[in-house]
């Protein structure tokens, strides 16, 4: 009996995360219009399974926005354990910046939130608040409120990842590392300081390799 369980529930797990596939790809390429239907036929599932996993197309949408912002964010994390402040604040932004030619839907989909990225729960933006009051309070940054300092920071992400994803030949890990430095001296970072902190070699993951 528990065999036949896990089975079911196996599938059911299965049904889910291609719907949130088919949603993820729908979201990067703009396509918020996409029918249950069509959602359904690209997940190669039938129209009515989808109620037995999201109430309406909305709840679909919502969950693969906070489960990819949580992804992202908790990569960060793993990467950045045991750092605090300025440094998980510098590691933060490099990472994410060189994420266009390694996650293009994730970064896709991050773009089009645009700016009410800033007022997610999720993701990179709790974070970012995180790491800077930190610094703030060691006084490693200096001369901003931490709610300014951090809509000026996520637009510059979110302008920089806008110009990669919209440019493949710039290099990635050059653009976000120039960023780092530039972010961090904005900050009130000595110069010295930063481009210290912005290219100091980041830890090993199979996604940065």
């Amino acid at each position: 009996m528990a065999e036949v369980v896990s089975r079911v529930a196996r599938k059911r797990a299965a049904k889910r995360a291609a719907l949130i596939d088919v949603a993820r790809r729908a979201l990067a390429e703009g396509r918020t219009s996409i029918s249950i239907q069509e959602l359904t036929e690209e997940a190669d599932m039938g129209f009515g399974s989808f109620y037995t996993h999201f109430p309406d197309k909305e709840t679909l949408f919502d969950t693969v926005i906070v489960e990819t912002m949580e992804l992202h964010g908790r990569l960060v994390d793993e990467l950045a354990d045991g750092l605090t402040g300025m440094d998980a604040f510098a590691l933060g932004v490099r990472l994410t910046c060189r994420l266009p030619p390694l996650q293009p839907e994730v970064i896709r989909l991050v773009i089009g939130l645009g700016t009410s990225m800033l007022l997610r729960d999720e993701g990179l933006v709790p974070r970012l608040r995180r790491d800077l009051r930190q610094g703030f309070q060691d006084g490693s940054f200096t001369g901003w409120t931490v709610d300014r300092a951090l809509m000026a920071v996520a637009g510059a992400v979110l302008g920089t990842l806008q110009m990669l994803e919209a440019d493949p030949q710039l290099d990635a890990a050059e653009v976000a590392d120039d960023l780092c430095l530039h972010l961090l001296v904005m900050l009130g970072v000595p110069a010295d300081v930063a481009r210290r902190h912005a290219h100091e070699p980041l830890p090993e993951h199979d996604l940065l390799s």
